[in-house]
């Protein structure tokens, strides 16, 4: 890239050791553009708003993160790679915070695949999910984001936010799994601090 975004220059900060608090961005790439020689910068179009699901004005959320990309984790499931349930338990006094990004799973298949987990015990010690932005949202049944999590998770009182600057579409944030985070939602923006103990 010819001229580096704040996300990168913050992800090599932190492959430094430099952990840092992260703030959302302004923009982000709301589609994809043509490359041309690779080098392009992000097409920042569209502006940055974090949506807490149940419209609270504020969560902040605190624990140990595991996630990644839902369509992968979801073919790990039951694996002999699955070592979720080890991981949960072993950091239950933390509290684990979630975070998904979804490529290309349909919002029909988002619901199936958090039913699945929860109905699991993964969410057994969860004090927030947090979704970043989905590069997909094929509906059959015209279910938003925001409609399939709420569809699986609405008699829990996790907290969960929509929408915020990790996975598929840029800029992102650099996640670090298995650190210790403390994230805040509010008025659209969002904050990511990580501690590693």
């Amino acid at each position: 890239m010819d001229h580096w975004h704040e996300s990168l220059e913050n992800n090599w900060d932190i492959l430094e050791g430099n952990i840092l608090e992260q703030n959302s961005f302004d923009y982000y790439e709301s589609m994809g553009k043509e490359e041309i020689t690779g080098l392009e910068e992000y097409h920042l179009d569209t502006p940055v708003y974090w949506k807490n699901l149940n419209d609270e004005e504020k969560i902040e959320m605190k624990g140990r993160m595991i996630g990644g990309c839902i369509d992968i984790i979801t073919e790990l499931f039951g694996t002999r790679f699955d070592k979720t349930k080890e991981f949960i338990k072993k950091y239950k006094d933390d509290g684990i915070i979630w975070y998904f990004d979804n490529c290309e799973l349909s919002m029909e298949d988002l619901v199936r695949t958090l039913w699945k987990f929860k109905d699991n015990g993964w969410f057994q010690y969860s004090k927030g999910i947090i979704f970043g932005r989905s590069a997909c949202c094929v509906s059959n049944s015209g279910l938003t984001l925001k409609s399939a999590v709420k569809r699986v998770m609405k008699d829990t009182n996790i907290p969960i936010i929509l929408d915020a600057d990790f996975g598929h579409v840029p800029p992102r944030m650099t996640i670090i799994n298995g650190a210790y985070a403390t994230i805040t939602s509010k008025d659209g923006k969002g904050t990511i601090r990580f501690e590693l103990k």
